[in-house]
């Protein structure tokens, strides 16, 4: 097999990860920065260090009064003195090896110094006795009351790591708020509740938009307002809705027509049927699951977005999928779905720390991935010259389609539902979006796999997010070989109906004929059994290496081929 044709042979990429001292040296960061957090942020700390100070100055003025008296006893003022002087010593040294040459200042480094000096004193006691005869280092002895002058007021270390907003020596009303609001936000009663963070953290959004005094729909009737949710997304008829005080679609006791709530049961599970809540939501199944696990994951209180924007625009979304045999708006539904099971249950959330923003733009983005898809390869576009080709370059033409074709619903204020975002998040938002949606293109598939495997080991699961999240953007939109066996068996039918049909017209205007497009020659299990050999299995074989849960996916696709 030709590698450089896959994309398997890139002569930059053991060079470009193959810095294991990086690994190392940012470890020992966030290994020293927990350690400041630990020290700085916790008022026990504070009160430690007033505590030994106390005890240090009685200590110092006994020590110089009764030393030569103190005989033997000596080595346990000594000991008390060490143990004093090393948790003293834990604040400013761990800031040291946490800000490294930024921190050397000359008013930062006295307390370290001081501190060292200190130390040298009573080694040089502990070494020689008797040296506290001589006059002249009884002299040296007083220096300790200088370190109670350095230290007498833990300070954080590196101020200029703290936000500011202006570097003129002015703050505005909102910007004195603000300080006070993230004040609040470090408290620990207050960060151990996510509840209470989020809604600072929406004060403070609301303060940088200026959105202080903009209004939503908003009902003080829970049951009211889950009422209006529900008509707008899915208009259900009247005799089915019974309602509930608590507006979660998370709680599925009633607030839903029974049909959808038993269609919705297994979401949590890869054997979920999505045809079932086609039929029982008459063919709205990508709109259901994205309200309701948009909800469920507390997006749009969380991240500030519209929700009924956001409906009216997953609903031209869904409106906007044609009627081919494959890319239609229900794979859509089935690959959310499916990044949905891997987020919660095959718990790459809790691997990436992944937050709301995170799991937003991968729903969002596996929701629209073949948005306006027209039931044709990126090669037979290129090759008919199709306008989309030469819009897009020839370059991941479908994919380029698919996120700029969604932004452009956006431009309807009735479906804008990132307005109330600052220009900055929005920009995240567009970028990640583009990026994870970016990922399904099949041609990158081979290069990126060779870059997951040297990858996807590393000890730090912050570096390359971005990147594995986007590769499990990519085993979502492939992962119906990994599924139940009727459900594989449909998709791939109707998978290869596309392809013949494709086949079809590149036959009608003289096109040779794309693989697995002749429906006169294509082997149907031959087809499949490649396809789980070049894409499932290379795929998920790394993921298992990593994520055990995925063992059964990894085996129905082992099995099918077999």
């Amino acid at each position: 097999m030709n590698k450089r044709r896959y994309g398997m042979q890139e002569d930059n990429l053991p060079t470009e990860y193959a810095e294991s001292n990086y690994h190392t040296t940012e470890s020992l960061g966030k290994y020293a920065s927990k350690l400041e957090s630990l020290l700085l942020n916790k008022d026990w700390f504070k009160s430690l260090c007033r505590t030994v100070l106390n005890g240090y100055f009685a200590h110092i003025l006994f020590h110089i009064e009764f030393r030569s008296s103190l005989g033997p006893a000596f080595i346990y003022f000594a000991i008390g003195e060490g143990s004093c002087l090393l948790i003293l010593s834990l604040n400013p040294f761990s800031n040291i090896f946490y800000h490294r040459l930024a921190y050397f200042t000359i008013r930062k480094t006295l307390d370290p110094l001081a501190i060292a000096i200190a130390i040298l004193i009573l080694i040089v006691e502990i070494i020689n006795p008797n040296i506290s005869s001589n006059s002249v280092y009884k002299l040296g002895s007083v220096y300790r009351f200088i370190l109670l002058m350095t230290i007498l007021k833990i300070k954080k270390a590196n101020p200029t790591r703290q936000r500011r907003f202006s570097v003129l020596p002015f703050r505005t009303n909102s910007e004195r708020l603000i300080n006070i609001i993230r004040s609040l936000r470090n408290l620990e009663f207050i960060n151990g509740d996510p509840l209470i963070g989020s809604q600072l953290e929406r004060g403070i959004r609301v303060i940088c938009n200026q959105t202080l005094y903009n209004f939503e729909v908003y009902s003080e009737n829970k049951e009211q307002e889950e009422l209006i949710h529900w008509a707008l997304s899915l208009r259900p008829m009247a005799d089915h809705i019974t309602f509930k005080s608590e507006p979660s679609f998370g709680i599925l006791d009633g607030e839903i027509p029974i049909e959808i709530r038993q269609a919705l049961k297994g979401i949590n599970k890869l054997t979920f049927d999505v045809f079932e809540l086609k039929k029982a939501t008459q063919s709205n199944e990508l709109v259901t699951i994205c309200s309701y696990l948009m909800t469920d994951y507390d997006g749009f209180r969380v991240e500030g977005l519209n929700k009924q924007k956001f409906m009216s625009f997953i609903k031209v979304i869904k409106e906007g999928y044609y009627k081919n045999p494959y890319h239609n708006a229900t794979p859509a539904a089935d690959v959310t779905q499916a990044y949905h099971v891997y987020i919660g249950k095959y718990k790459i959330q809790k691997h990436f720390s992944m937050t709301t923003f995170d799991i937003a733009c991968c729903l969002i983005s596996s929701a629209i991935h073949d948005y306006q898809h027209p039931g044709l390869t990126n090669a037979f576009l290129m090759n008919s010259h199709h306008d989309l080709a030469i819009l897009y370059n020839d370059t991941s033409v479908l994919e380029n389609h698919h996120v700029a074709s969604s932004f452009s619903i956006l431009k309807d204020k009735n479906n804008n539902f990132l307005e109330n975002l600052s220009s900055d998040l929005y920009c995240n938002y567009r970028g990640k979006i583009i990026f994870l949606v970016l990922g399904t293109d099949f041609s990158k598939h081979f290069k990126e796999i060779s870059k997951l495997k040297l990858i996807c080991k590393e000890l730090d699961v912050e570096k390359h997010k971005d990147f594995k999240l986007k590769i499990f953007m990519h085993a979502a939109d492939i992962s119906y070989s990994t599924r139940q066996w009727d459900m594989y068996y449909n998709w791939s039918q109707l998978v290869l109906d596309e392809f013949f049909s494709q086949g079809d017209k590149e036959k009608s205007i003289g096109l040779p004929v794309s693989p697995l497009c002749d429906r006169d020659t294509v082997n149907f299990a031959k087809s499949q059994i490649g396809f789980i050999e070049l894409f499932i299995i290379p795929v998920f074989s790394i993921f298992v290496e990593v994520f055990p849960m995925f063992n059964k996916a990894f085996r129905n696709a082992q099995d099918y081929r077999d």
